[in-house]
């Protein structure tokens, strides 16, 4: 835990540049006993009270409220402010953009969840204008399907994966997959690239986290970390937008 916060670090021996910091907590870690008053809700919800109130789904509802919850506290830790001073801006297709005041905070922020757990990934933007991205999903999630290998996976991922034994290919997409994600949000393209265009290749198998630098378009950077944590697969991956 860090400063008494409600989270838990991880990926701490990953080099990915700019500082960069990944948190899991739990949904109910960061949701109140009983429902805030509006006031309250407007605060932590910012731009998304509109849709908070119109979800029926009580989980939904709860892990929208609990997510802005965290990413408030995350950047405000990192600027060493009051999370009253952060405000969440959220577009859809589009990363969450945090405020400060009137003002954009200088970070990149990131956030995923599975379950009842949620990342945030947060690094240090400032003038170079940087990315950063998260995904999680539980490892032994089963997505080993010939459609969904074939939409995912870069021919040289398909003959990466056909070179493992077959009840290795699982898991190992499982983790492809979130390094893809994660690389595909730094970027700040999501799902707009086709995720087979792009080519990050396998975790190594031999450790327990990998870390290395992907192909960017027009001279970019993008390093990825991935590792796993507790029946979890989490990839984090920071992206250099501009360079000197």
């Amino acid at each position: 835990m860090t400063r008494g916060a409600r989270w838990t670090e991880v990926g701490t021996r990953w080099d990915l540049g700019a500082d960069s910091r990944i948190r899991l907590a739990t949904i109910t870690d960061w949701l109140p006993l009983t429902t805030p008053p509006e006031t309250q809700l407007r605060a932590v919800l910012g731009t998304a009270f509109d849709r908070w109130n119109a979800m029926t789904c009580a989980f939904a509802r709860g892990r929208m409220f609990a997510s802005r919850a965290l990413l408030r506290a995350v950047v405000a830790d990192r600027l060493g402010c009051d999370a009253g001073e952060i405000d969440i801006h959220t577009e859809p297709g589009r990363p969450p953009q945090a405020r400060w005041g009137t003002a954009p905070a200088p970070v990149a922020i990131s956030l995923s969840h599975t379950g009842d757990t949620l990342a945030v990934a947060v690094a240090d933007s400032g003038a170079h204008d940087d990315g950063i991205g998260v995904d999680i999903e539980a490892s032994d999630r089963p997505i080993y399907t010939p459609t969904f290998v074939t939409a995912v996976a870069h021919p040289d991922e398909l003959a990466q994966l056909a070179d493992l034994d077959p009840d290795e290919r699982n898991d190992a997409l499982v983790a492809l997959w979130t390094m893809k994600e994660s690389v595909l949000k730094a970027r700040g393209t999501g799902l707009t690239v086709v995720p087979r265009r792009i080519c990050v290749g396998l975790p190594t198998r031999d450790t327990a986290s990998t870390t290395r630098d992907v192909a960017a378009p027009d001279g970019h950077r993008t390093r990825i970390g991935t590792t796993t944590h507790h029946g979890l697969r989490i990839s984090a991956a920071h992206h250099w937008r501009k360079h000197a």
